[in-house]
């Protein structure tokens, strides 16, 4: 979608909106969203994220305390808020330089045997994670119990 696309939009979104039977505000609501997307792109027609635009990097960053109290609240009573919390872990990843992937990419280095990078060398690695019998060095001597069928707790 570019920014001559958003008059086309605005204006088809508007005529859907004037023929549903809701109220004014929210008409309002949608057509300002929509205007303030419009004008990230006016600004900007290579925009590839909002989130990129100062207006709405400020919104978002202004927001994100209570976008955080919402979501921990939430999930503190045990009420399930997926798309809000999917859309904050977005917002952080999106922008953060580096995220720890390392103990992901561990992970699937150890079962799959899978490579992965380092940010401290160039190369491509795999670990060996067994000893010479195929154990996992670190979990000798321990033994697992068996995990109990979540079916009959």
């Amino acid at each position: 979608m570019t920014a001559t696309d958003f008059p086309l939009l605005l204006a088809q979104t508007r005529s859907r909106l004037d023929k549903l039977t809701r109220p004014t505000f929210e008409r309002e609501v949608v057509e300002a969203l929509l205007t303030e997307i419009r004008a990230a792109y006016d600004r900007d027609a290579a925009l590839v994220n909002l989130m990129l635009d100062p207006a709405f990097a400020g919104a978002l960053n202004a927001r994100q305390e209570a976008w955080r109290l919402f979501v921990q609240t939430a999930v503190g009573l045990g009420i399930p808020v997926p798309a809000t919390s999917a859309s904050l872990a977005y917002y952080d990843a999106y922008r953060s330089a580096r995220l720890p992937a390392n103990l992901t990419q561990g992970q699937r280095d150890f079962f799959g045997a899978h490579t992965f990078r380092r940010t401290d060398r160039d190369g491509v690695f795999h670990a060996n994670w067994t000893d010479k019998r195929g154990r996992v060095p670190f979990s000798r001597g321990t033994r697992q119990k068996k995990a109990p069928d979540p079916f009959y707790l």
